[in-house]
């Protein structure tokens, strides 16, 4: 297991913490002190000194949801879906969250949760770009941000010349001041950034013809946990929990790429 570990601890005041949880999903209140959560992406931990940047994906600030929801406290520990199956199998973590894609089969001594967070590759570029297709970033370059699913993506399918920036507001800085000709990410993100006045020069745009979903893993020996699971992930349905979040992420990247650009935009 890695080494990476985090505790979050919530006082689940703004949701209700158990009186939420209880009245929502129509269950007592009979909750583990501590979940542990295995994950493929989380939040790197902020050293001293260093700029705050908004992370890759939402991973973690579901988790951070998950607890203060149910007034829990969250250890989490990365690794990746291989090594989390002997986890889970061992019950060392209660359960795993990360992204999958749609077709892809679930392990047999698992339960599976997509949480109907579904996410497409998008590229951005600028309006005035002569890439209009894919296939014509061979040779170009393309921002990533490191902890992204799309780290070597573009380069291994297209032939595309990868620079790989620490977070997205480092990669999209990189793209506003001309050191790479598209960026890829998410394209649920991405949408809500070019929703922004300041970004609507970079709103010419390519999306790939294939999907990914944020589920949980359960061990198959924990179905109450499971069903747990799966009537939270339903009111956050009915919550719009995704949009607001990814419309929150936007607004802060943009405003730390905002704070970061000391000069101006390419011409």
């Amino acid at each position: 297991m890695s080494k990476i570990r985090m505790v979050i601890v919530f006082a689940a005041l703004a949701l209700g913490g158990h009186s939420f949880y209880s009245w929502a999903l129509g269950q007592p209140e009979v909750l583990p002190a501590k979940l542990v959560v295995g994950m493929d992406n989380m939040t790197p931990v902020l050293v001293a000194g260093a700029k705050v940047r908004t992370a890759d994906a939402i991973d973690t600030q579901v988790v951070e949801v998950l607890a203060s929801t149910l007034g829990i406290s969250v250890e989490l520990t990365q690794n990746n879906e291989v090594a989390q199956d002997d986890e889970l199998t061992k019950n060392k973590v209660d359960l795993w969250l990360g992204m999958a894609d749609l077709e892809a089969a679930v392990m047999p001594n698992r339960i599976s949760i997509p949480l109907g967070y579904v996410v497409k590759p998008m590229a951005i570029m600028r309006n005035d770009t002569d890439i209009s297709q894919w296939p014509q970033l061979l040779g170009r370059t393309v921002c990533v941000s490191q902890n992204s699913h799309y780290v070597g993506w573009t380069n291994s399918r297209y032939g595309a010349i990868e620079r790989v920036y620490p977070t997205p507001a480092d990669a999209l800085l990189a793209l506003r001041t001309g050191e790479c000709d598209a960026l890829v990410h998410d394209d649920v993100l991405l949408n809500e950034l070019l929703r922004l006045p300041e970004w609507k020069k970079f709103s010419a745009h390519m999306l790939a013809d294939f999907s990914r979903q944020l589920r949980w893993q359960v061990a198959v020996d924990q179905p109450e946990l499971a069903q747990r699971l799966q009537q939270l992930v339903h009111v956050w349905k009915k919550q719009a929990l995704w949009p607001a979040l990814n419309q929150r992420r936007a607004r802060d990247i943009a405003f730390e790429v905002y704070l970061d650009q000391v000069v101006t935009d390419c011409h």
